[in-house]
Parts: structure tokens; sequence; C-alpha cells
């Protein structure tokens, strides 16, 4: 049995923005203030502003929830007849909890990277925050299974995926791990063809890193730019459009971080040590993924955790039963991470990453298959190592400072048409930032640099061809409560861009990136968020596998992006509705422009229009999420498509994903995920592809649907037993962030993307020791 999705639509601007109206309109007319911590900042170091009076302990805890985007959950009974004492001032969430549990008789235990569980003071502890083979929580205690997290950094949202998310849906590749949100879309069917697009905006307008590493420049343009391995992250930020000042130079669609895991992520209460021993199956690949993770704590100063994993991969299978040719793979990683903590808050980290994959890939992953598009053997290897150092002292108000450094080493080998040719990018940056809170204000000040280099040409001679490029930025970022209900976020950034290209043309482009943002609190459940962010990016090292051939404009000007949003929310006892819209404009943007001229030059105006909803509800072990995404987007009136645009852009269907969890019991979760796209229909082709003028192309809609299940036995710790199965009803479907179908055209007979495996049943074990 397949689902069938007859979902087309031409755009209908006018329909959606009623929709948006009405969405609005449900919203009740009451809320909570947006003021959440950055993302990035522990839930147990972030200090709030407080202004509550002395009321019932369940109100105080719903405003605490509003003030920190923390959930703080408990049973009604727990509550009942008690009263908070007043909280007024600067807190950490923790010590917030502590004051208004004050005398209760109930305290707080961490159940998440955003959850807390109020409790009993005489219930049993629960496990470290890590999901891996916890123990099950105790009778009167909570956990809170949201699926999906959404906070506010400086002037933009910022939407959380967690590790308890990436665990339940075995997140094998960058789809499993990104796509639970509807404005996050990855296209291409193979791991080292996919790319990324928030909001239609692709992976090549988006600041993506990990750990605060840049994941900057591309090897070749057919693959993505991104690889990782999900059994690492701690969880991963997604910030749809430009925002903060303090994100980074160029995030001009916007940024995601991905965050490994720290050793106290898998350490338990008590534990000075341990490991994880995980064994994966997949059915569609006939492939296996066996990942080691050691971890411990030497003394109170110095923790540690080690992994390895390996992954082997036939080929996929698409939903037909055909095999993709040149889409199987061998993959292993190495992960290593330090953790030093001192005296006056002081704490450093050290990490390094290898990853390699090899495998007979395609000539352009990202195409199908076919006699135009061989298979030939190709090595990917990337290797990352991170410093970090901060100090916070608990006296020192003015002082929390944070340095950090990386250098990122990718490179690419293909034995193709020409013989082996290799493509090599170098990166080497740092951050300092110091964050400063002065009575009302939490300033944020700092610099950043970043310096690439790309090397390319026949693997007997690398460095044949190159480019190398910089970047320097200052930044500020302010946020303070101008009223106990208006919180105001104001920021900049100066950036010095410099490129040094093959034909030893030297640019260097500067500007300013200012943004505004302001919250009101309109009641204790209701919010409202408005912000303007603009991003400036001059011109950057060119692809690996096209610095032999392109050039750049001697006239190119610097990208400059501005992104509008107005949203609203509303969040009271276990429910969250949202919902909002944005505009966002990318002037002068840089691309080779039809019919594949060799030279970057500016090409005009890129412009998204969209908005965005979100409800969910948690009623006792069952939590449901309803999420939509629409984003239009044109390059100089005509909608961009990703076979013209690759990593800049790719138009995507409206987007629906919903998301249901339920824990029958302490030991089972059971889940379910639907994602469906709506097709779109009539996109002009350019005549310089087609030499026809007038004609269209459309992008077929489709419906997919995932279940999955996570057993921890009651008569051990020690076992963690997962059954996932994507796709479950064999659904043939092209990504909407694949290449379009064009092989309708003459001469484009091999242009079409490679359709997305079929259905995959997932079984992992994990041991704990």
């Amino acid at each position: 049995m397949q689902t069938q999705s007859s979902f087309r639509s031409r755009r209908q601007p006018a329909r959606h923005a009623a929709l948006a109206c009405l969405l609005c309109l449900a919203l009740p007319a009451a809320a909570h203030a947006d003021s959440t911590p950055p993302a990035s900042a522990p839930a147990a170091t972030a200090v709030h502003r407080f202004a509550q009076s002395a009321q019932p302990l369940a109100d105080a805890l719903d405003t605490f929830s509003a003030v920190t985007g923390i959930s703080a959950a408990a049973r009604s009974e727990l509550l009942a007849g008690k009263t908070a004492p007043a909280l007024q001032g600067d807190y950490t969430a923790s010590a917030a909890l502590d004051h208004l549990l004050a005398g209760s008789g109930l305290t707080h235990r961490t159940s998440g990277a955003r959850n807390v569980s109020i409790v009993g003071t005489g219930s049993p502890p629960p496990a470290a925050h890590s999901t891996d083979t916890a123990p099950a929580p105790a009778s009167n205690e909570i956990t809170v299974l949201e699926p999906l997290l959404v906070t506010s950094e400086g002037a933009q949202r910022v939407l959380v995926v967690t590790r308890t998310d990436l665990d339940l849906r075995q997140a094998n590749d960058l789809e499993d791990t990104l796509s639970i949100d509807p404005a996050v879309t990855v296209g291409g069917s193979t791991a080292v063809a996919q790319k990324i697009y928030v909001r239609n905006l692709g992976e090549g307008l988006i600041n993506v890193s990990v750990d605060g590493a840049t994941q900057s420049g591309s090897l070749f343009h057919h693959i993505g730019r991104n690889t990782l391995e999900p059994e690492l992250l701690q969880q991963v930020e997604i910030q749809p459009g430009t925002g903060n000042a303090a994100d980074g130079p160029g995030a001009l669609g916007g940024a995601i971080r991905f965050v490994t895991k720290d050793p106290a992520d898998l350490l338990r209460p008590g534990e000075s040590g341990g490991a994880l021993v995980k064994q994966s199956y997949f059915s569609n690949t006939d492939g296996s993924k066996t990942s080691v993770t050691g971890f411990g704590r030497a003394n109170d100063t110095w923790s540690g955790l080690l992994s390895l994993v390996y992954a082997d991969y036939g080929e996929i299978e698409d939903g037909e039963g055909n095999s993709l040719d040149g889409s199987d793979s061998q993959q292993q990683v190495a992960f290593g991470k330090v953790v030093g903590s001192f005296k006056n808050g002081q704490t450093v980290r050290f990490s390094y990453e290898n990853l390699q994959e090899e495998g007979n890939k395609l000539r352009r992953p990202e195409w199908a298959p076919g006699p135009a598009n061989p298979s030939f053997y190709m090595e990917v290897e990337r290797n990352t190592g991170t410093f970090g150092y901060g100090i916070r002292p608990e006296t020192m108000e003015w002082l929390d400072l944070q340095f950090t450094a990386s250098y990122t080493e990718a490179d690419l080998l293909q034995v193709g048409v020409f013989g082996p040719y290799r493509g090599t990018i170098e990166g080497l940056q740092f951050d300092l930032r110091n964050t400063q809170r002065i009575g009302a204000h939490t300033l944020v000040y700092g610099i950043d640099h970043r310096r690439d280099e790309v090397n390319a040409g026949p693997s007997s001679a690398p460095q044949t061809y190159g480019e190398d490029g910089s970047v320097t930025g200052l930044f500020t970022q302010n946020a303070f409560a101008v009223t106990d209900r208006l919180t105001v976020n104001a920021g900049t950034r100066f950036d010095t861009y410099r490129l040094h290209d093959r034909l030893d043309q030297d640019f260097k482009h500067e500007g300013f990136s200012p943004n505004l943002g302001a919250a009101y609190q309109v009641t204790k459940a209701f919010s409202l968020n408005a912000n303007v962010a603009t991003a400036y990016r001059g011109p950057d090292i060119n692809d690996a596998f096209r610095v032999d051939i392109a050039s750049n404009d001697p006239d190119l000007e610097a990208e400059k992006a501005v992104n509008y949003e107005l949203r609203a929310l509303y969040q009271k006892a276990g429910l969250q509705l949202e919902t909002g819209g944005y505009i966002n404009r990318i002037d002068d943007v840089i691309t080779n422009t039809l019919p594949w001229s060799n030279v970057y030059t500016n090409a005009g105006e890129l412009e998204t229009e969209g908005f965005f909803a979100r409800a969910s509800y948690t009623l006792g072990d069952v939590t449901a999420g309803l999420q939509f995404n629409h984003a239009d987007t044109t390059l100089d009136g005509q909608t961009a498509t990703r076979y013209q645009y690759s990593s800049l852009v790719s138009s995507i269907g409206d987007t629906w994903v919903l998301d249901l969890v339920w824990r029958p019991v302490d030991q089972l979760d059971l889940g379910w995920n639907m994602r469906l796209v709506q097709g779109i229909d009539d996109i002009e082709v350019p005549f310089a592809i087609t030499g026809v003028a007038g004609s269209t192309i459309d992008k077929p809609g489709y419906t997919t649907h995932d279940v999955f299940l996570r057993w921890r036995p009651a008569f051990t710790k020690a076992l963690t037993v997962n059954l996932t199965v994507k796709n479950i009803f064999d659904k043939q479907y092209l990504s909407h962030g694949s290449v379009e179908d064009l092989t309708a055209f003459p001469g484009f007979a091999a242009v079409h993307g490679a359709p997305e495996p079929g259905r995959d049943i997932r079984v992992s074990v994990t041991l704990r020791f």
C-alpha cells in the first residue's frame, strides 16, 4: 500500500495571507513574553530577570517557564494549595526554582535539555539529561516530550532539536536530523549529496557550525557542504532568517549550530565513568553501524569522552525497489573531547573529529544514475580541532568571557573522467566575546575572525589552483528590559572581507549589519515579537572543483540581506500556539548566471516571503505537534529552482509536519511522524535552458510516514532497544530539495535528482556499562 499525495497548487498569495490571518486570530489574546536566553547558553548558568509577586505555585511556575523557556512539569496534586514567594531580580533558572519551591516540600530535577520535573523531595534521582539508556522516571515525575523546542536568541527565533528527538528517530544523516521542522528541507538521497535548505534558502547562504567552528566553503558543487555523524550530537539549533549580530559573519539566510556531546551529558549522578556500545541495522541498504563511546571523570576537574563509529551501507533502494547505482558507502568517525572545570568559573574544552567516507559515487552525486552520470571512486575526509576557554566568576557580573578557536581541513578525491582529482579547503578561525550584565542590560560584545584557503588540481599536483579569503568582524548585541512587559534586543556587527582569487584579483568589502527586535508580554501566556535584522557578506573562496575554471567579475559587490519577522506565541498548561510571517531580501546575490557562465557576478535580488504556524499539546503521557511552513522565493521576480542555483535556493512546496509521541508506560516510547509537502505547478524554466519561451515544470507533492519505538526494559538500566520504520508505505518521491526533473527538454536527459529511499526498517541495540 502506498499513500498518494495529489496536492498541487499554483502559489496563491492571497489565499495564504488569509490563512495566516485566521491562524493569528485563532490564538487566544493571552500569553507570555519570549524572553528566553540564547539557546546555546546552558540552562544552569544563564541569568534571567524576574519580577513576580507572591502567587499560587502553579501560576509562578507558568511565569518561570515564560521567562526562561524551560518547561517545568508537575502533577497538579503536588502543587495544590501551595503558594510561591515573590521573586524579584536576576537569577539562574536553577536558583529561581530553588527560591520558588523553598518550604514547599518539593524539588526540581532535570529531565531534558530544556525540561525540568517538579517532584517530592523524597523521590529517587533521575538520570543525567542524556537519553541513552536512561532509567525509568519515578512514578510522581513527568518527562516532557516536546516535538520541537522554540526559544529566542537576540532578534530571532531558534528551533532546538534535542538529543531525545535524535534518539527516538534513530537519526542517521542530515535529513533525519533536521527535517523535524517544516521550514527545513534536506535534498539528496545519499548522505554525501545532501544539501540543506531553510525557508527555501540553501546552505550557501547559511552560517553552519559545529561547536562554534564554521563549516565554510564548498568542495564540490554536486555534493553537500556538511557531513556529520548524528551519534555525536547533543542538540541542533536552527535559526531561520538573519538574526543576532553574535551569530557570526555572512548569515544571510540564518544559522544552524550543531552541538556535540560533553562527557557530562553521558555521566549519571555519582558515576565516574562508563561506556556505550550501539549496534544498528538498516534494511534498505542492508547496512550496519557500530558505535563505541567511552566516557569518564578523572577527578573533580577533568572529564573526557572518546567515540568511534563505523558504518557500511549497500546501495539504496527507492520506493519502487530500484537500486541506485553509486549510493553505497563506508564511513568511519573518530571523535574525542576533554573538558576541564576549574575554580573561579573557568572551563576549558579540547575536541577533535576525523570523518572519512569512501565508496563508488556518481560523477554528480546529486543527480540520478544514468549513462551520462556514471559512478567513480570517491573519498571525503574532514578533520576538525576545537579549543575553548571560558571564565565566569560568580562575584563578577561584568565578566563572562568565552574564547573559541578551531581548525578545519576538508578533502575530496574523485577518480573521474580525467583521472584522480583532489580539492582541499582549510579554515582557521577564532571567536572572543564577553557577556556583561549592567542593570537591566545584558550586553554581548567581541571579535571574530576566519581565514579560508582552497586548493585543487590533479592528485599529483593538488595545489595547482588556489584562492584564499578572510573575514574579520566586531560585534555587539544588547538585550534590555524597558518595562516589566517589554524587552528590546539591538545590535550590530562590522565585517571586513578580503579575497585573493585565482586570477590574482584582490577584493575588499566592509559593511555594518544592524538588527532590532522587541518582545512584548501582553499577559503571562501571550506575547508578541517583532524584529528586523540585516547581514552583510563579501565574496568568498570558490568551489574546489571549479576553482580551476571559475573567475570573479572585477566589479563584484557584497551581498546584503534584510529579514523582517512578526510572530505571536501562546503557551499555557501544556498548550503552545505560535504563528508568524517573514520577508527576507538579499540584494546583489553572487552566482554564475545562465547559460552556465564561469564568471561569478551579482545576479539581482533574491526575495522570500512566507509564514509559519505551530501547535503542540502535552496531556499526560502524550505530546502532539502540528507545524506548517509556506515560502515563496524569487530571483528578480522569477521562481527560483534548485537546478539553477544549487546551494543557494530551492523552491519548496507548502509543508506540514505532524508529530505524535506517547509513553504508555515508563519504559516505552512510541511515536509517529508525518511530513506532507504540497506540489508546485507551472514553474517557468528559463529560455537559456530550454530554448523555448514559456516552458514550465512541475514539482509533485508527496507524503511520508515514519513510526518509531524505544524500549528500556524495567529489569535493567543497561539496555535500550530502538525500532524505527522510515517511509513506512514505501513512497516513491523526489524531494523538493533535490534537482528538479528536466528530462523532458532536449539536451537535459540526465538532469534529474535521485529519488529518496523507500521503506527502511532500522533496529538498534544499545548497551551501557
